[in-house]
């Protein structure tokens, strides 16, 4: 009877001693992830973002949570801001890819990630990761305007194009050793080649010069107006029935008959809904359909698109002063937000600017 009591005392301090450990071991592993998370906070406000990132990493290690993740990220996006070098570039595109796999419904891990491997070139694994991307977001624009981007760029890398024009749809103007052709987002030819080719405008029409005749024709071959005896050597997209033509150095406006119709600018972008930008006498102005300036504002730089567009996702830019500030299609300004230097607006409102030579992302939204 005693045996059985000493046994029975034994097994209990065993089991007591069993649970003691499996609590002191979850509480060690609490203690240390705590201390990653406070740490990895500390790190980053005093700018050490790689001792940051390795505690994050030791976190994850121990519990892999969204407020985790989002911190992670974040603190990779400020260095790579702070530290712009292909070295973190590739660490992050690789932090990213784990990102995404663990977090398959985070669309800006998403559009990072790809971003990054489109600025990287590596088309062939942006290619296959945005097939993932889009199985998450089948009818997202976003992610559906980074897959064309990819697709475009993937054929691109394999192909010798010697200039590439973007315009108002989506076909791509593009020069080869041919002369200038028109390809759709696969890369496919969809226009037989014009010795000179603008970008696609406004149902899809174009203009074309072969030796000396020049015409505005739409994707069907269909001539759209007739641009005879006049010797340009670039021209806008055609839009809102005008289209701006360079001839020796200047740009005028003409209609689809080949009528001059007003203007002798250095820059000239084209119509939307009766406006476009225009540089002239050393300053960006933005016109109405018959040459005159629509406000008494003068520019330093008007930024416009690359079919010529100075309003992009409802987003104008405009520097003054030597800052760009935000406005809305009426020009009125949004928010208080100005830097040094910006890119164009994206479907998502994304936008890359600089400050302080620093390069960085915004969106209209925060402003």
């Amino acid at each position: 009877m005693k045996i059985r009591i000493i046994v029975s005392i034994i097994l209990a301090l065993l089991l007591g001693f069993g649970w003691f450990s499996v609590v002191t071991a979850y509480q060690q592993e609490q203690a240390l992830y705590e201390h990653s998370l406070n740490t990895a906070a500390a790190k980053t406000s005093t700018g050490l973002y790689q001792e940051a990132i390795d505690a994050y990493e030791i976190a994850l290690a121990i519990k892999s949570t969204d407020d985790v993740w989002q911190s992670y990220y974040d603190t990779y996006q400020a260095y790579y801001e702070k530290v712009n070098t292909d070295t973190i570039r590739n660490s992050f595109i690789v932090m990213l890819g784990k990102a995404c796999a663990k977090n398959p419904v985070r669309k800006d891990f998403w559009v990072t990630y790809l971003q990054l491997l489109l600025d990287k070139e590596d088309f062939s694994s942006a290619r296959n990761e945005v097939k993932k991307a889009i199985k998450q977001f089948p009818e997202d624009a976003v992610i559906a305007s980074l897959s064309r981007n990819i697709n475009y760029a993937f054929k691109l890398s394999y192909m010798n194009y010697y200039e590439v024009k973007s315009g108002l749809s989506d076909y791509y103007t593009v020069l080869s050793y041919n002369g200038y052709s028109c390809i759709d987002t696969a890369g496919t030819q969809v226009m037989q080649s014009h010795k000179y080719m603008s970008g696609i405008g406004d149902g899809d029409a174009f203009v074309i010069k072969d030796e000396t005749e020049g015409k505005i024709i739409d994707l069907e071959g269909v001539d759209r107006g007739i641009l005879s005896n006049i010797e340009f050597v670039d021209s806008s997209v055609p839009s809102e029935g005008l289209v701006a033509l360079k001839v020796e150095e200047r740009y005028a406006y003409y209609d689809y008959n080949g009528n001059k119709l007003f203007g002798n600018y250095k820059e000239a972008g084209c119509f939307q809904e009766g406006k476009a930008a225009v540089y002239e006498d050393a300053a960006w102005r933005i016109i109405d359909k018959e040459g005159r300036p629509t406000t008494e504002q003068e520019y330093e730089t008007i930024r416009i698109d690359g079919a010529g567009r100075y309003a992009m996702s409802g987003l104008v830019f405009l520097k003054k002063d030597g800052l760009f500030k935000m406005y809305d299609t009426a020009l009125t300004q949004i928010g208080t937000f100005s830097c040094d230097d910006i890119d164009i607006a994206t479907p998502d409102q994304l936008i890359a600017f600089k400050r302080d030579e620093k390069w960085g992302f915004v969106d209209s939204v925060s402003y």
